[in-house]
């Protein structure tokens, strides 16, 4: 994340239909191998959507997307 999100430069977000509360989207710190080093969710995370790329916008980041990268 530049800049980094309450500090840290690595997240990873995860998004899931959950029973009785429905879709959300949350932000977890973790660290350049994608390990989550902690539970405790961003500020960002939002309950109401499941798409990352909204949740992103709301706090003024840009996604860029690495066409190198292999998935």
């Amino acid at each position: 994340m530049s800049p980094p999100l309450e500090g840290y430069e690595h997240v990873v977000i995860s998004s899931a239909v959950v029973p009785f509360t429905g879709p959300e989207t949350y932000i977890f710190p973790c660290d350049n191998d994608g390990k989550i080093i902690s539970w405790g969710e961003l500020e960002g995370s939002q309950r109401g959507t499941l798409d990352y790329s909204v949740v992103l916008a709301d706090l003024g980041y840009e996604e860029v997307l690495n066409d190198k990268e292999e998935y």
